[in-house]
């Protein structure tokens, strides 16, 4: 009888001991990796507005010697980086509205950003090679309106090819404004129930 219950007793023991192996061996694979962006053990880089564009992610994170910044990642540490500091110092440009944006074969990631001088402007970033450039600011330094150089740009959407988004124009009025990629002379449109800005990024330099 003894030893019935000692090989029930070893029985159960290699059963839990299987069980806490197989749970151990799932904790390790479900640790999440820490990407840590913003080094030492008291800082944080509070990352912000994570979106998906294509096989990367772009969000906003804050780095020594820089304010809160695009960063663009592959989901590795070696594979994330700072996109480009558009508020030069520690000042933050507070990147928001992630967008994806297809010109031929080249992925865009189009969004909102303060440099300094021009507040809520709309900035690019080509995926493949990181190159950033400022698109266009509908409210450009020097307008008429009560807030010059601010853009105010937000809720930035791709529809079927055309970039929607909130801004305000140089009157200061704050409207619904659309995007044209191909060149184009700016004008106006009006509608019955809508008065949109209607603009192309190639004011400054083509974007084509």
């Amino acid at each position: 009888m003894k030893l019935f219950q000692r090989f029930i007793l070893w029985q159960v023991c290699s059963l839990l001991l299987f069980i806490l192996g197989i749970s151990s061996v799932s904790v390790a694979q479900n640790t999440p990796q820490v990407i840590d962006i913003y080094t030492g053990f008291n800082n944080s880089s509070n990352p912000s507005e994570l979106t998906a564009i294509g096989d990367k992610l772009i969000f906003n994170a804050t780095t020594s010697g820089a304010g809160k910044e695009p960063h663009l990642s592959d989901g590795t540490v070696t594979g994330t980086s700072l996109v480009q500091d558009v508020f030069p110092g520690t000042n933050s440009s507070d990147s928001r509205d992630f967008t994806e944006f297809k010109i031929g074969g080249t992925t865009y990631v189009y969004y909102f950003a303060n440099d300094g001088t021009q507040s809520g402007a709309l900035y690019r970033t080509n995926m493949a090679t990181g190159t950033t450039e400022l698109v266009v600011n509908v409210n450009p330094p020097g307008s008429i309106s009560s807030s010059p150089g601010a853009g105010s740009g937000k809720f930035l959407v791709n529809v079927n090819g055309t970039l929607f988004f909130a801004g305000q124009d140089p009157k200061g009025r704050q409207e619904c404004l659309k995007v044209m990629v191909l060149p184009q002379e700016p004008y106006w449109l009006k509608t019955s129930t809508l008065l949109l800005w209607v603009f192309s990024p190639c004011l400054q330099t083509p974007k084509t």
